[in-house]
């Protein structure tokens, strides 16, 4: 610990190879889960059919804020969240993990396939963090800027906002299943996106 994107990625390629899962799959992925998926499109384009980002992390997020902003914002989900510690908990080095996903782009672009972005509309729910005054509104800003980013830089994707907190596949089930559901179909009928 800690662990990062590309292990991550590499763990989900090799269960999927191990457990003998046929691809190609549709990715989806909430929060960090976002970057996860990003990046294993990105090294394994082949077997991606399709991508559902749930108001994923966006690799864009940390230009959005100042090095002293992205340093407190890291160091709060190196923490475990309240009330859920143990030995196990497997924790993920935010900087490493952005870095990778940008060195991927850098180089390759994700395959053109079907793809939903869903990103919240409401705030973070910080109650409790002890966080310095004014950082949930920074946040929510830069998270905005680097969702619209997100969406912007594949081309045929829009921005889906959800009326939500972060927990958009708590608070609206539905939205994520219609989403994964929309993808699905556009794969099966050969589209490369997804209709609204």
């Amino acid at each position: 610990m800690p662990r990062n994107a590309a292990a991550a990625v590499t763990d989900l390629h090799e269960l999927l190879s191990a457990a003998k899962v046929p691809g190609p799959y549709v990715l989806v992925g909430h929060s960090f889960g976002g970057l996860n998926i990003l990046l294993y499109a990105l090294n394994y384009p082949r077997s991606v059919a399709g991508i559902v980002f749930v108001d994923a992390l966006p690799p864009q997020l940390r230009n959005q804020m100042t090095p002293s902003f992205w340093k407190t914002y890291s160091e709060l989900n190196a923490q475990p969240l309240p009330g859920l510690h143990y030995k196990e908990l497997e924790t993920m080095d935010f900087s490493a993990s952005i870095d990778q996903v940008q060195r991927a782009l850098a180089q390759t672009t994700l395959p053109a396939t079907p793809i939903v972005v869903l990103a919240k509309d409401r705030p973070f729910h910080l109650e409790g963090l002890g966080m310095p005054a004014g950082f949930g509104e920074k946040l929510d800003a830069a998270w905005r800027r680097a969702q619209q980013q997100l969406a912007a830089s594949i081309a045929h994707v829009p921005l889906t906002l959800v009326e939500t907190s972060h927990d958009i596949s708590f608070e609206r089930p539905d939205v994520v299943i219609d989403s994964i559901r929309r993808v699905v179909e556009a794969v099966r009928s050969g589209r490369k996106a997804v209709t609204q």
